[in-house]
């Protein structure tokens, strides 16, 4: 029926707002784990950290925390995007 329909509609729009709000607070948390990741990647090329095991294994689990988190917030973001498009 008609009613049926503009429902729909309104759910299937209120489902992409949800999404589009959703994919920016992702790009959000996805640019500030990046710029964690550029940061971490400059800690990890200073020389002085050669001499330091223990600092530079700290480093590299923080750092593969990091890309787990993106990972996972690509993921997401790739799911909020099929939503949107489809």
């Amino acid at each position: 029926t008609t009613k049926d329909a503009h429902l729909e509609r309104k759910r299937s729009q209120r489902e992409r707002e949800k999404a589009q709000r959703e994919v920016a607070k992702l790009e959000n948390q996805i640019e500030s784990l990046e710029g964690e990741l550029h940061t971490l990647d400059e800690r990890l090329c200073d020389p002085a950290l050669g001499s330091d095991a223990a600092r530079l294994a700290e480093l590299m689990n923080e750092r593969q925390s990091v890309e787990a988190q993106l990972a996972e917030l690509y993921e997401a973001w790739e799911s909020a995007g099929r939503v949107l498009a489809g």
